[in-house]
């Protein structure tokens, strides 16, 4: 039995497209029903199928497949030769986009960047470190070092081969063996030694095109010059060696105990700020049982809430009475401290990783708030100043320093390795994609190099990247903080609001990390709030077994045209029992012009708010797969889980087209649920956020809430990101 070859991509990327392979038998003919082809995955067959009339296959590579390696065969029998069978076979190694290498360093035994400055001597060991994309771990790039000369430079050395790790990053110890074999080979070359030589990478990884595998695709990368003096000196010396038990300067340089740690940190969205929610509703809670037991409610409760709290750095009582006005008093409004729990908070209390060690998690409020603090309701919340989005990253990043100094000893360890997860929503999106730009910056937070600095996943609800887009004041933001993520991170995933379409609140997507391969977008029916959560509850419930609460009373009570009211009860929004009053409304037209009568219609429903645990489930799968963040399952199931027979069949549609679609594309679930089931789940559990169905008034309502449409339908502005 001969073994043949099969044609097709060995390195196919995860995009969700079908890959062709064909059987390789140049002059011959396949018998017709004799192919039976098999993909197996070590021991186990992944599928199989007989029968075949044709040469060719096809199949699809979905995200768990990357970085495994697959054998495809086929056994099939010619028509020249019927009695025997044959066999093909090819290995496939899928990709999760584009290979490339996005960053070199020259780094020192403590694993920091060795600046062009700084001559290293002969005795140092060194590293080169080199980060990749796509380059599925165990695959081999080859580095050359050549000597740098005012016209070229020459190779020392042979072609070094390094292995790709899980986090995609090759790392290569040049010892200070090597750097004197290269010393004696260019001081054997030269009339005259130089005083030091200087040295630069080229690094190198070969490929094959997804498209046509014959052609071989070489990634190159030259690094940046690495000094070393011609002496057989060391500049930093081996902790365990060192005799004397004296501390001097020189020790602070000495070699430290490399680790690595993650953090993931988790961006809430516009007002989101789980301390303050937290804080009205134990007070709240408290109010409850007070009255139900008939006693009175104790005195100075939130006062002395807020005295408690660590992070209230006023003391005086204006300060204390403001924050007990803005949500103690009132109506529901804007207050940070009267919104409800969002899918950032959700997610960031499921991570099981701890606040503290050498692999924490932080939370940072949505702009517009600060914890137990003043809101900035106009500003922060209705404008979208970049100040705030500012001030979020900056304490991050100061969180992020203080979390790797208590998790790490200073004085024996450095940081090899750090990998950042991070997610948000809405403007805490943005801030997230401002946030995964500034590697350098976190890297001097994490106390290590940028080249250290690995950003694995990032998990976005609808990315709001500015409010008020047509002002003059206000744009975009995309070029001001680099939204457009590319290749920066391994992973991004954004959750796309369907139902979401007011004017000044356009969607920024991730096109630039779709095109390198690494992105995909999923737009699910619901408002911006129905997919990260944060539409209000105000009943009581602790809800431990995940029942639905309505909001109740959600008065869309504003005057409507009748004829618009009678469209949206056929889409399924209203229905027939939720019309309060039909009437017909005088409109002065001025003292020149007789006035107007126009039929209008007041209606009211309540709205469930548990269909944002769908887009809340399937953020987590995604964030566990790619980010491989430990969710607590079973508190997931007993607080944030559907219960409702209509939403767990939503559930299911939506979570199975959402894995199953997996790749470097946008696609829409928006249209999957249909007839009466769709007309349900916007009844019941959808809300419509634009200002002319939802009856909000005053500027900070028409900021946020004037519909856009485009002839006569609504539509969403999308801005390329």
């Amino acid at each position: 039995m001969a073994d043949q070859t099969i044609i097709g991509p060995e390195n196919p990327v995860i995009n969700g497209v079908k890959y062709r392979y064909k059987i390789d038998v140049p002059g011959n003919e396949i018998l017709p029903g004799s192919v039976k082809w098999v993909v197996r995955h070590g021991l186990r067959v992944v599928e199989s199928s007989a029968g075949g009339s044709g040469s060719t296959t096809a199949y699809t590579f979905f995200k768990p497949s990357a970085g495994n390696l697959y054998m495809i065969r086929a056994n099939y029998r010619l028509v020249s030769d019927p009695e025997t069978e044959q066999q093909a076979t090819i290995f496939v190694g899928p990709r999760l986009g584009p290979p490339a290498i996005t960053h070199t360093a020259w780094q020192d035994v403590n694993f920091q960047d060795i600046p062009p400055s700084r001559i290293m001597e002969y005795l140092d060991d060194v590293y080169l470190t080199v980060q990749t994309v796509n380059i599925p771990p165990g695959e081999t790039i080859y580095i050359q070092i050549n000597e740098k000369e005012a016209f070229g430079g020459r190779n020392v050395g042979t072609s070094m081969p390094v292995q790709v790790n899980e986090a995609g990053i090759a790392r290569k110890r040049v010892s200070s063996q090597l750097l004197l074999d290269f010393a004696n080979e260019l001081n054997g070359k030269d009339w005259l030694d130089d005083i030091w030589h200087e040295y630069y990478a080229q690094v190198i990884y070969y490929g094959k095109n997804k498209e046509d595998i014959k052609l071989d695709v070489t990634i190159k990368e030259k690094t940046k010059i690495l000094s070393v003096a011609n002496k057989a000196g060391k500049t930093l010396e081996e902790r365990n060696k060192r005799k004397s038990a004296v501390v001097d300067t020189a020790d602070a340089d000495a070699e430290k105990i490399p680790v690595k740690i993650k953090v993931n940190v988790y961006f809430d969205g516009t007002m989101g700020n789980k301390y303050n929610v937290e804080l009205f509703e134990k007070d709240l809670k408290r109010r409850v049982k007070d009255e139900n037991t008939g006693k009175d409610m104790p005195q100075n409760v939130l006062e002395e809430d807020v005295e408690n709290c660590r992070w209230v750095l006023k003391d005086d009582q204006p300060e204390k009475n403001k924050i007990l006005k803005d949500h103690a008093d009132g109506d529901e409004g804007t207050s940070s401290y009267k919104q409800t729990l969002t899918g950032i908070t959700n997610l960031y209390d499921l991570d099981k990783t701890k606040e503290k060690g050498k692999d924490p998690k932080l939370y940072i409020e949505g702009v517009g708030s600060i914890p137990y603090g003043e809101d900035d309701v106009l500003l922060g919340a209705g404008l979208g100043w970049t100040k705030d989005i500012d001030s979020k990253v900056t304490k991050a990043m100061a969180e992020i320093l203080g979390k790797v100094r208590d998790g790490i000893d200073m004085e024996e360890e450095c940081v090899e390795e750090v990998t950042v997860c991070v997610m948000g929503f809405s403007r805490g999106a943005t801030t997230s994609r401002y946030f995964v730009s500034l590697r350098e910056r976190l890297a001097m937070h994490a106390l290590t190099s940028a080249a250290n600095v690995v950003f694995k996943f990032l998990g976005l609800f609808d990315t709001v990247s500015s409010v008020m887009k047509k002002h003059p004041f206000q744009d975009s933001n995309v070029e001001r903080y680099n939204l457009t993520v590319g290749s920066r991170v391994q992973k991004v995933v954004q959750l796309a609001a369907g139902d979401e379409y007011r004017e000044k609140f356009p969607l920024t997507d991730i096109t630039s990390s779709i095109d390198a391969g690494v992105g995909y977008e999923l737009t699910l029916p619901g408002d911006h709030s129905d997919i990260g959560g944060g539409h209000k509850n105000y009943h009581l419930v602790e809800n431990k077994q995940g029942l639905e609460v309505p909001v109740p009373g959600l008065k869309e009570n504003m005057y409507k045209p009748t004829s618009f009211v009678d469209k949206l009860i056929e889409q399924g929004w209203y229905s027939e029992k939720d019309i309060i009053k039909r009437d017909k409304m005088y409109i002065s037209q001025g003292p020149n012009f007789p006035p107007r009568y126009v039929d209008y219609t007041a209606v009211e429903r309540t709205i469930w708010n548990s269909y944002r645990y769908i887009p809340l489930g399937i953020m987590i799968d995604f964030a566990a797969m790619y980010g491989e963040i430990p969710f607590d399952k079973g508190l997931q199931e007993e607080n944030y889980s559907v219960r409702s027979p209509l939403l767990l069949s939503v559930k299911n549609t939506l979570h199975n087209f959402a894995l199953s679609n997996d790749g470097a594309r946008s696609v829409s679930a928006y249209d999957l649920i249909q007839g009466e089931k769709l007309r349900q789940l916007r009844n019941r559990y959808i809300h419509l956020s634009a200002k002319k169905e939802g009856g909000q008034s005053g500027f900070t309502a028409w900021v946020s809430a004037t519909g856009r449409y485009k002839k006569g339908k609504p539509d969403r502005e999308i801005i390329p990101g």
